[in-house]
């Protein structure tokens, strides 16, 4: 009995030995697979890696140098057939003039020997109007089903003109990256609409043609006849604008309205110009009395013969308006047999009117400008004292009435600008969608994540590959073990 227990005991301790033992050889098989697999894991980490990286480089220059796109509209009577506001054929093509891509890159610090490269890789794509669309596509089903030659004439003569524009540039055409790109399209956008602007709603305007010129060219009687031309043609400027104005529009950008613009042209003129006109006439202040005689003498002739073809101009004018005949509407009175009838001025009645009214104004200032020049070369005649000694006083006056007058002309293009944007031609261009595309940022990350995951999923398989070899290899050797016990019994 006591050699029967000894007996179990040995073989228990023997069994807890080799349980101890065969743990042992588990774990050293597990750590033996995982240094087995890292070399492997290592090279195909660094390959992912390097593939990867090169992936990511192709696709991010290929990115940022694709094309960035815009939509823009138009939006006016007449855009439906075609024509721009002044009633010709609309050029949208003018997005890509040279004057505004080299404006843009000279504002954007970019060599101008890529301006042709620019202007090429624009490229212009109109949009077929949803009307259009519906007659293509009825057209063209109708010949799919029937070839009918009828609807396949109808389809070529679809006529259609676009409102809407995609605006594309190709960043690689034209030497430039992603972010360049879209500045630089966002800069032609922005370059045009003021083009447009200021050739459509503001073609009236002031722009370069009518600025205060350095009166240190002029001599100081010549000086102030250009302070006043100048007043004149900004007066008679917001004077046309203001009859097309029913709302009393007032700028946001300055806060005056046309009223107050006109006063002070009116305050200038009468308060400073005409009171430095009188001090330099009583005080005889030229630097060259003898040439000013002539100056008159031309001024006065010219005025006289654009006054005669003016008031020629301004008759014919009038006999139209008296010859004209309007639109005449006959209302019938069902209760009774009389006709009532009505006249109705029509635009180009309207047109005449306006065009009177101009020519009025302009006879009305040529005559006076005239008396004016009479006056001037009378008193220069009558005065024979040369006042030098008044130079510096004359020209301290002049330079404050120069900046006073800038001043005034800033106001009015802020104004009229204002008004033209925003009354009316609110809508008649509209940037929609700014340039976009060719964002590789965004990519770069998404692709680093993708990156990371890979690269997770390889550890987890190297693991687990680890893992499961060494587990095999351990049941491998607990089989042999058991295999021996079980001999040795």
């Amino acid at each position: 009995m006591k050699d029967s227990e000894q007996k179990n005991i040995n073989l228990r301790l023997i069994h807890d030995e080799d349980n101890d033992e065969r743990y042992k050889l588990s774990l050293s098989a597990l750590f033996d697979k995982f240094r087995q697999f890292l070399s492997l894991w290592l090279i195909l980490s660094a390959a992912l890696g390097l593939v990867f990286a090169g992936g990511t480089f192709w696709v991010s220059q290929s990115i940022s140098h694709a094309s960035v796109t815009a939509l823009i509209s138009y939006k006016y009577d007449g855009i439906e057939k075609g024509l721009d506001p002044a009633g010709r054929k609309l050029d949208v093509n003018k997005i890509r003039a040279p004057g505004i891509i080299s404006n843009v890159l000279k504002e954007l610090d970019i060599s101008e020997e890529l301006l042709e490269n620019v202007r090429r890789a624009v490229s212009i794509e109109g949009i077929i109007p949803d009307k259009a669309q519906d007659e293509i596509a009825l057209y063209k089903g109708i010949y799919s089903r029937a070839g009918s030659k009828e609807a396949a004439d109808a389809l070529l003569s679809v006529d259609y003109n676009s409102s809407y524009y995609l605006i594309k540039l190709d960043n690689a055409a034209a030497g430039l990256d992603s972010e360049k790109g879209r500045n630089v399209m966002n800069g032609i956008l922005k370059g045009y609409q003021e083009y447009f602007f200021r050739t459509y709603g503001y073609n009236e305007a002031l722009g370069d043609s009518i600025s205060a010129i350095d009166y240190k060219d002029y001599d100081y009687p010549i000086a102030v006849d250009i302070f006043r031309t100048t007043l004149d043609d900004v007066y008679r400027y917001i004077s046309r604008i203001q009859q097309k104005d029913p709302i009393g529009f007032r700028s946001s950008r300055t806060g005056y309205n046309f009223d107050d613009i006109k006063r002070m042209i009116d305050t200038v003129k009468t308060a400073e110009l005409d009171e430095l006109s009188a001090y330099i006439t009583v005080n005889d202040i030229t630097r060259d009395k003898q040439s000013l005689m002539p100056y008159y003498e031309y001024k006065i002739s010219d005025l006289e013969r654009k006054a005669e073809v003016t008031k020629a101009e301004l008759d014919s004018v009038n006999d139209s308006i008296n010859n004209y005949e309007k639109d005449t509407i006959m209302l019938f009175d069902e209760s009774s047999d009389e006709k009532n009838r009505y006249s109705q001025a029509s635009k180009n009645y309207d047109e005449l009117i306006d065009r009177k009214l101009v020519l009025e104004d302009d006879y009305s200032n040529k005559q006076v400008m005239i008396e004016y020049y009479k006056l001037r070369a009378e008193q220069m005649q009558d005065n024979e004292e040369n006042g030098t000694k008044d130079f510096s006083k004359a020209d301290e006056r002049i330079e404050e009435l120069y900046s006073k007058i800038n001043d005034i002309i800033s106001i009015t293009e802020k104004t009229t600008d204002d008004y033209y944007e925003n009354v009316v031609f609110e809508n008649a261009f509209n940037i929609l969608i700014p340039a976009s595309g060719g964002e590789h940022k965004a990519d770069l990350k998404s692709m680093a994540k993708i990156l990371l995951i890979l690269e997770g999923a390889l550890f987890a398989v190297y693991v687990m590959t680890s893992t499961i070899m060494g587990v095999m290899k351990c049941d491998r050797q607990k089989n042999s073990i058991k295999t021996d016990e079980t001999i040795t019994e």
